[in-house]
């Protein structure tokens, strides 16, 4: 695995289905389409195109390029919008697998290529994890969250308020012998004090958003005919469980 490979996945689920969405990413993104007798669009449009395989047509398929660094992963990606045949993806992954210079990805390639680019954090990787497996709204909505950076804030925060105590605290060893403030030993500790309880707060939130993403697991038991059945149905707002 190297960065200067260029690599290819299915972007969509796997099966059939409508459309299927197969992802290049790399320096040879723009020359994927040519594999199929194509034209590569200009950066950042869409072109209706035929693809070919030994002069015959495989599907009709719409191609999108987005040129470095304007893209998702910060490098040439080209996209084609296939119809979901399984015959067509396959055979359109098997045209690229012997192409020099392309392999598949590995699973997460694309996102690290992303971060490696600097188009997301670590944060913003995490969030889009929970991005792809939220179930629920308010799973959502934190993910969402996390990648617009509502906890890059704090911690970039504490991040400065370390470095500055460092710088402070490396002064007043160096320079013990030298006429400083009294209050400077006052001063490290108060912003020390300061800097820990901020990261308390943040940290002491009853896990609610561990909670909010991973869930609770619920027991329900009690005798035969108790309602266990119906308690559970309530709850989830439907027939969950045979109750007659």
């Amino acid at each position: 695995m190297t960065p200067t490979d260029t690599i290819f996945a299915v972007a969509t689920p796997p099966g059939r289905s409508a459309i299927s969405v197969i992802r290049i990413s790399g320096p040879q993104a723009a020359r994927a389409p040519s594999l199929f007798a194509a034209d590569c669009p200009t950066s950042g449009r869409f072109k209706l195109a035929r693809l070919l395989l030994n002069s015959q047509v495989i599907d009709e398929a719409l191609i999108l390029f987005m040129q470095a660094p304007q893209s998702s992963t910060g490098e040439d990606v080209c996209e084609l919008h296939c119809h979901g045949s399984i015959a067509v993806v396959s055979m359109v992954l098997e045209r690229l697998t012997n192409a020099v210079g392309f392999r598949l990805a590995y699973s997460g390639e694309f996102t690290r290529r992303a971060f490696m680019h600097e188009k997301l954090d670590l944060l913003g990787v995490e969030g889009l994890a929970d991005v792809i497996d939220a179930e629920t709204p308010t799973q959502l909505q934190q993910a969402w969250s996390q990648i617009d950076g509502s906890l890059r804030g704090p911690v970039s925060q504490w991040r400065e308020d370390l470095i500055s105590l460092a710088a402070q605290l490396e002064a007043f060893i160096d320079f013990v012998d030298e006429d400083l403030p009294d209050n400077v030993e006052l001063t490290l500790r108060q912003k020390t004090t300061l800097l820990i309880k901020s990261i308390s707060d943040i940290l002491d939130d009853k896990r609610a958003g561990e909670l909010v993403r991973d869930g609770v697991v619920i027991a329900l038991f009690g005798p035969v005919n108790a309602g266990k059945s119906t308690i559970l149905n309530g709850l989830s707002g439907r027939t969950a469980a045979i109750v007659s």
